[in-house]
């Protein structure tokens, strides 16, 4: 008998040990070669929160992206009868990754480079002639949920994501360029699959490198990858996974809670020269926000006692204005230099707001356009068609200011609206 306790006692010791080695490798191992990092927790302010904003399993939607099912796959750009004045559709199929190249003279025009979503095609149109022409085709068809384009030299790489959520992956592929203006055997890039890990995927504002969050056992780890080099480095871990990324400005970085209309959101900006985090707004409900170019400025909005309102709020001087214009911040793009900030805005958005009914689909919005001035407050109509833009999100400003390229949102429609400057300035409200 003695013997068998021993035995016994034996065998729960070598349990207990394999047990506890188990646990260690499972829930404290980390991604392959990650070196140590800053910790986003709440010793970084008093205000971060210690759990995610929105709980999964079911997080809301991405609030920077268009309808995930848009309604208009017709390629006919042809305006219709009723089409309000200084409007028109640049392509009527579902789009996503636009950016303006800007042209190397005056005498020259800028183009603008997407993805259609359906049907994978890298389309270029001249933004004066209107002319468009496919470039390439990603073997992707009909599952293309958003992209990022870099053009370099006559190659493009793009990188895009499929489906959404947990089930999101992502995908890069490099091309050289077609310079002939038929579709017949455009060249289909081989396609690369990144990290499963990966959640989110933006590009610096030089388009030189890209930042990703990824999905590490429990953790959120945020990563800078060089694209020329593939050098990679850890920015940051965390035990909080619902972020929205933006880069503004070369080094800074902005990290967003998802908003929600009753839940406290909270912007941190992180330093990439020192990878610090510091808690720039916090405890603001429905928090959507708009960093500018020189990441000195925000532009944000809120669920407040009055329904939707944007404010604006200054870095230097820790001063926020709240706006007249009521419209939702990733409604918006700042022009080149940070001093004026355009706006795609309802026409009339009631006090009973819901952020989360229209991010899962509901209160559709039918725009007009302002162009508010960041050092004033000042704001000013410049396109007041009463028949109004649609829905417009994804905003782009090209460089001269004359015109407003925009994603419409039920239908992924890209199209462009020309602005007007004659109409009448209206001041800010208040200071809060």
């Amino acid at each position: 008998m003695r013997q068998f306790l021993i035995v016994l006692i034996i065998i729960l010791i070598l349990a207990g040990v394999g047990g506890g080695v188990w646990w260690y490798l499972q829930f404290n191992r980390g991604g392959p070669n990650v070196p140590a990092a800053p910790v986003l927790d709440d010793s970084l302010g008093q205000n971060f929160p210690i759990s995610d904003p929105i709980i999964d399993p079911t997080p809301l939607p991405d609030p920077n992206q268009p309808n995930p099912n848009p309604s208009q796959t017709n390629d006919s750009v042809a305006p219709t009868p009723d089409q309000p004045s200084g409007l028109s559709i640049l392509n009527s199929r579902a789009a996503s990754g636009a950016m303006i190249i800007s042209a190397a003279t005056s005498s020259a025009s800028d183009k603008l480079i997407f993805l259609e979503r359906e049907t994978g095609l890298v389309v270029e149109v001249d933004l004066r002639s209107g002319e468009k022409r496919s470039l390439a085709r990603l073997p992707v068809r009909g599952a293309i949920e958003a992209g990022s384009l870099v053009l370099n030299s006559g190659k493009l790489t793009a990188w895009f994501s499929t489906l959404a959520g947990e089930s999101k992956n992502y995908f890069q592929a490099t091309v050289t360029l077609a310079t002939s203006t038929t579709e017949l055997n455009l060249p289909e890039p081989p396609i690369e699959s990144l990290s499963p890990q990966i959640r989110e995927l933006v590009l610096s504002p030089a388009r030189d490198q890209f930042f990703t969050l990824e999905t590490v056992g429990e953790d959120t780890i945020g990563k800078v990858t060089t694209i020329k080099t593939g050098k990679t480095s850890l920015v940051f871990n965390s035990k909080l996974n619902q972020w929205l990324v933006a880069w503004p400005e070369k080094s800074l970085l902005g990290l967003t809670s998802r908003p929600a209309d009753n839940l406290p959101g909270y912007l941190y900006l992180v330093n990439l020269k020192n990878n610090s985090a510091d808690p720039i707004l916090s405890g603001i409900n429905g928090l959507v926000t708009l960093i500018s170019p020189s990441g000195q400025k925000i532009l944000y909005s809120k669920i407040g006692n009055l329904g939707l309102e944007l404010s604006l709020y200054i870095r230097s001087t820790k001063e926020t204005r709240l706006l007249t214009v009521k419209t939702l911040a990733n409604k918006c793009a700042w022009n080149n230099n940070s001093t004026f900030v355009y706006c795609a805005a309802p026409q009339s958005v009631g006090v009973g707001f819901s952020l989360v009914n229209r991010l899962l689909g509901g209160m559709k919005f039918n725009d007009l356009v302002w162009k508010i001035n960041a050092d004033t407050g000042t704001s000013q109509l410049v396109w007041a068609e009463t028949a109004g833009l649609g829905d417009a999100t994804q905003l782009l400003v090209t460089k001269d200011e004359r015109k407003v390229i925009f994603i419409e949102r039920e239908t992924g429609q890209l199209r462009q609206v020309e602005l007007k400057d004659d109409l009448t300035p209206v001041a800010p409200t208040t200071r809060e």
